[in-house]
């Protein structure tokens, strides 16, 4: 068996690689690389294995080097907002060309799963996977979402249901980030690390869902043996936790965990962001009943523990 995962080097790419290598010891497994090379530490961590090669992204494109993958995860597809408007070009790319080749890549009866974004839905309340999709063409995150839902479409046009998954995944986190993460969890963290404070740019009254990345990797797995095990049940699964929480109650948890004041704006502009988000994971409640979720107090102390004795 042979198995490509792009973004191996990613938050959930690691894990994900992590939770492959398990699962499948004898299979030949291919991680990508762009830029970013793991450390020693994190090939102990989350790849050590002698099943397992990394290889340049751009490798996987240059002609039938690696013949056919009889399963293929593509999570090279970008998750920081904060870099959404620097690599247009690539992301872009990263879902509609690339996606196309890899389609092309998976043997008769190998699957394709897709890492597509709840930010499709927009706004939308309580947005499972039969909620029409609402993403305009409006914003600096337009590129991004629009670019999901083009690669979400053409794994439509080009495959049978049976041959690919998408996963919309609505903002996973781990505990291990790297310092220039731009995500907005992780830059209230270094804000209370680098400036002894939180300052909110605005009232932080903005509502996410997070979900702990052991919670996300239990249900992407559980919907792989599914989707492998059964090729008619549903091929869209929104990877969520249904609980909300606003960003000012995640500063304040991150606050009175360093001990640091948190300050907040005086208008609650949301800065092109949603005003919330109610990603629910219906097919997957459908299939396995609501996951026993990580809490989000547990979670957050996790990453704050973590930035504490690393940055």
């Amino acid at each position: 068996m042979q198995i490509l995962i792009t973004g191996a080097t990613g938050n959930i790419g690691r894990y994900l690689s992590k939770s492959l290598i398990s699962i499948y010891p004898n299979a030949n497994i291919f991680c990508t690389l762009n830029r970013y090379k793991p450390s020693g530490n994190e090939i102990n961590t989350f790849y050590s294995s002698t099943n397992i090669e990394f290889v340049p992204y751009s490798l996987i494109f240059s002609g039938n080097v690696f013949g056919k993958f009889d399963l293929i995860y593509h999570f090279a597809t970008y998750g920081q907002p904060g870099k959404f408007s620097e690599n247009i070009e690539s992301i872009i790319k990263l879902n509609s060309l690339d996606l196309m080749y890899l389609a092309e890549r998976i043997t008769d009866n190998g699957h394709l799963f897709y890492a597509s974004s709840s930010e499709l839905y927009g706004d939308e309340t309580n947005s499972d996977e039969k909620q029409i999709l609402s993403s305009t063409i409006d914003g600096p995150r337009a590129l991004y979402v629009n670019s999901k839902r083009i690669g979400e479409t053409i794994l439509s046009n080009i495959l049978d249901k049976s041959q690919y998954t998408i996963f919309r995944i609505c903002l996973a986190y781990t505990p291990y980030f790297r310092y220039d993460d731009k995500r907005v969890l992780y830059e209230l963290v270094m804000k209370a690390i680098k400036d002894q404070k939180i300052q909110l740019l605005d009232a932080g009254f903005a509502k996410r869902q997070y979900l702990h990345i052991d919670d996300a990797i239990k249900m992407i797995m559980d919907v792989t043996r599914l989707r492998l095990e059964n090729k008619h049940e549903p091929n869209l699964f929104n990877i969520s936790n249904p609980s909300q929480i606003t960003i000012f109650n995640v500063a304040k948890i991150i606050s009175e965990y360093f001990h640091v004041e948190l300050l907040v704006g005086k208008s609650n502009s949301y800065l092109n962001a949603l005003r919330e988000t109610n990603c629910i994971p219906q097919n997957y409640i459908d299939q396995f009943g609501l996951p026993d979720y990580t809490s989000i107090n547990e979670g957050i102390g996790q990453v704050c523990h973590y930035a504490q004795f690393n940055f």
